[in-house]
């Protein structure tokens, strides 16, 4: 399609650079004189417009192409509409309750025909004392939902980290708040462990932090994170040991919160 070319077309006429055609003011300005081009190039699109459509050309139908661009925004006003932009293998999503509207999300299925996610999301284990398993003896903790306290010294703590993280998981945060029971030097504070146990029965530290001796609340974390989860080790213990001395007596321990990185939907 373009616009009337003819050497007598109006210049400008529909705006600048939009030629078009005048009916003249004889004998000073002569009318546009209609060229077989200009009208060829009219019908072409009309009916090549109707073709597309699926419409056959009808002499006696003046509502044709009307007619098919109705059915068309019909059709449209059904359809769904998605967002912009998206991420390559990226699982549609349902935005909204109409069923028109898509979105991104997070969660692919690759090449390979596996889930992934796009961005790892970092996932929350809170363990309360209450159901850790004690080290020496079951009398040796008073415990609660929320907290453990010392009855005698140099006691364990257990927390059994196996089957509570996927394989593939990396451990990005591990803590838990805790008030020493009585001032005491470095040999006898409390010390929170990372501890992984390989299938053939290897323990290794992994990491392990010690209170700061004072009688103050405060939180042990682990600094040498973050630590991946692996096939090999059969468990990953956190343990909190308790001072060595009498006066260990009385130490308390919160929550054990442990951060980690899902590396993904689980594929079956």
């Amino acid at each position: 399609m373009q616009r009337t070319t003819d050497a007598d077309r109006l210049i400008d006429a529909n705006g600048a650079g939009r030629d078009g055609f005048t009916e003249g003011s004889p004998p000073t300005v002569p009318r546009t004189i209609v060229g077989a081009d200009w009208l060829n190039g009219i019908q072409e699109e009309v009916c090549r417009a109707i073709e597309m459509l699926g419409g056959t050309l009808d002499g006696g139908d003046l509502e044709q192409l009307g007619t098919l661009l109705l059915a068309m925004d019909t059709t449209l006003a059904g359809a769904t509409q998605g967002p912009a932009s998206s991420t390559d293998n990226a699982i549609v999503r349902f935005n909204g309750t109409t069923g028109k509207l898509v979105q991104n999300s997070g969660i692919q299925v690759t090449d390979a025909a596996e889930l992934a996610y796009t961005t790892p999301p970092t996932r929350t284990v809170i363990l309360s004392p209450a159901v850790a398993h004690v080290g020496d003896s079951a009398n040796s903790w008073s415990r609660t939902n929320a907290s453990a306290t010392l009855k005698s010294n140099d006691m364990i703590l257990t927390w059994d980290l196996s089957g509570r993280l996927p394989t593939g998981a990396s451990i990005t945060s591990l803590e838990i708040a805790v008030t020493p029971g009585t001032p005491r030097g470095p040999a006898n504070r409390m010390v929170l462990r990372l501890v992984t146990v390989t299938d053939a029965g290897s323990a290794t530290t992994v990491d392990s932090q010690t209170d700061n001796g004072s009688l103050d609340p405060q939180t042990l974390a682990l600094t040498g994170l973050p630590v991946s989860v692996t096939n090999g080790v059969a468990t990953y213990l956190v343990e909190l040991e308790a001072g060595a001395s009498a006066g260990a007596d009385n130490d308390t321990v919160g929550m054990l919160v442990v951060e980690y990185t899902d590396p993904g939907p689980r594929n079956y």
